[in-house]
């Protein structure tokens, strides 16, 4: 049983990116990150036995987070999948909410991410 959960940042913006896993290393967790979807894949399929749950923004050049999170989960990836947004609308909500996806607007406190996160990991 490893002692540290790993969680995939997938997102277009290296600030983001660099916040983000800052934060999540500060409180404990182990992170890898991807600066868009199909790069995501790759780290996916390349330590998906390890990842625990993916963090990943929705609107991203090329693959965006909606496709990516279907995509993973049409490779069977079980891990919680948290979308992140700054463009949230009533229509991706509803998406995000009928595929069984969490969904966080930005900017966000880095209190509500981390709590977000306690909830939707498994014990």
């Amino acid at each position: 049983m490893k002692d540290k959960a790993m969680i995939l940042v997938v997102d277009d913006s290296s600030l983001i990116r660099l916040a983000v896993s800052r934060t999540l290393v500060a409180h404990g967790y182990e992170v890898i990150v991807a600066e868009a979807g199909q790069p995501g894949l790759v780290q996916w399929e390349s330590r998906k036995t390890d990842i625990d749950l993916v963090l990943s923004d929705v609107f991203m050049p090329g693959l965006d987070g909606f496709a990516f999170a279907r995509e993973l989960r049409n490779r069977r990836c079980t891990a919680p999948i948290i979308l992140m947004s700054s463009k949230l609308t009533d229509d991706n909500r509803w998406i995000a909410e009928d595929e069984g996806f969490q969904l966080i607007p930005k900017p966000f406190k880095d209190e509500n991410l981390l709590g977000l996160i306690r909830e939707t990991l498994p014990a």
